[in-house]
């Protein structure tokens, strides 16, 4: 059977993540030689594996995907068009006189873009790029929580978010995940990432968690909320096998899920 063909390259793929699970590290050549076809070969199965977010193309291999933390841009790049539609999809929830905290997802900052136009609200940050989307949005409060600059995330960390954040209680949370799985909950890619969302959780009466379909179904590094104190999901994009078993198992568990490219440009599920 031909390296192409889609069978082989599933079961070939699935063999990378397995030996991926067991070491850190998977450089090229080793695995050419192991599955006794080209490196080019490979790199199209790493490439794959990596839209997936299954793992992070490195030189020479791959690592897990939970090694490395993508910047913001890189982030952003990523299923735009399904976290724009995710971030149109959570501004529907959002009314005058409601005050939401965002976390430092690059699906929250598209949120910031349609919540902008909401009069009335208040927006409580750790994360840079939504205050520099509100800036000039006059009829939005921002509140911004200060600690230690992570550059790469773009977001304050620290003991002073936690100081940031005592007496405040918002109507809701928006809140990026790099997972989302029943038994685990929502995760990021960093310790420190999940215990700033961690943080950020407790202090909001809705916990929404926004996640396009490559993040159903698939487990990052560390949890910042478990399953059962999750209000909403919100999601967008193509649903594979196992992201449609995920969606089934959440809504088991009493959880809304919404889907975004399901609604119109009025907020009315189609």
């Amino acid at each position: 059977m031909s390296d192409t063909q889609p069978e082989t390259i599933q079961r070939r793929c699935k063999a990378i993540c397995d030996l991926l699970a067991t070491r850190r590290h998977l450089r090229i050549q080793e695995l050419a030689r192991h599955f006794r076809v080209s490196s080019v070969t490979i790199r199209r199965d790493l490439t794959l594996l990596e839209e997936e977010g299954k793992l992070r193309r490195i030189r020479g291999g791959a690592v897990r995907a939970e090694e490395v933390e993508f910047s913001f841009d890189e982030k952003i790049s990523r299923a735009k068009p399904d976290k724009e539609a995710i971030g149109r999809a959570a501004a529907t929830l959002v009314k005058p006189g409601d005050s939401v905290i965002l976390d430092s997802g690059s699906t929250t900052y598209l949120a910031a873009r349609f919540l902008r136009d909401i009069d009335g609200i208040t927006i409580v940050t750790n994360s840079i790029p939504p205050i520099l989307e509100l800036r000039d949005a006059h009829g939005v409060e921002v509140i911004v929580l200060g600690g230690v600059l992570n550059r790469t995330s773009a977001e304050f960390v620290g003991p002073a978010l936690r100081r940031g954040l005592d007496g405040l209680h918002a109507t809701m949370a928006f809140l990026g995940a790099d997972g989302l799985t029943v038994n685990r909950g929502a995760q990021t890619a960093t310790a420190t990432a999940a215990e700033s969302a961690r943080l950020l959780t407790e202090h909001a009466e809705e916990r929404v968690v926004l996640a396009d379909a490559s993040k159903l179904g698939r487990d990052s590094f560390a949890t910042y909320l478990e399953c059962e104190r999750i209000t909403k999901v919100i999601t967008a994009g193509t649903l594979d096998e196992r992201a449609e078993e995920e969606c089934r198992l959440i809504r088991k568990c009493k959880i809304e899920i919404i889907r975004a490219d399901h609604i119109d440009t009025k907020g009315i599920e189609t």
